[in-house]
């Protein structure tokens, strides 16, 4: 069984990781949590973020997630909506976002859910009651 999670990184961090610090320490933050959670170890694991500071998408391994920029005209969104709706080869995809539109989007696509931020957050940090 193919498992995806498509994790909308700007969304998760806006929300949860509240801290003073900077951008880039919450989203290292993030991608520990996330690689530290065991509830997803059997998944391909994608966290996009929207960047501004480059002219193209960009994408890294760091460990075992893939972490992809968006470029400067395109949005994390965007490239959200395109590998949920034009990569079929997977059993189940979960996203997750709390984004409206991105949300209209995985309701409609196949072998695909959505997990709110909050619910996300709380596993991958495992504050759960």
């Amino acid at each position: 069984m193919k498992n995806l999670l498509i994790v909308d990184g700007y969304n998760v961090i806006k929300n949860f990781y509240t801290e003073k610090i900077s951008f880039a320490d919450k989203r290292e933050k993030l991608l520990r949590d996330i690689s530290g959670c065991t509830y997803y170890k059997n998944y391909e694991i994608i966290v996009v973020f929207d960047s501004k500071e480059q002219s193209f998408d960009y994408s890294e391994m760091i460990g075992k997630i893939k972490v992809i920029y968006s470029g400067y005209r395109k949005s994390a969104d965007s490239i959200i909506e395109n590998i949920v709706i034009s990569d079929n080869s997977y059993d189940k995809k979960i996203v997750v976002t709390s984004d409206l539109e991105l949300q209209q989007v995985v309701f409609g696509a196949k072998n695909t859910i959505r997990k709110s931020s909050r619910e996300f957050y709380y596993e991958i940090t495992k504050k759960l009651n």
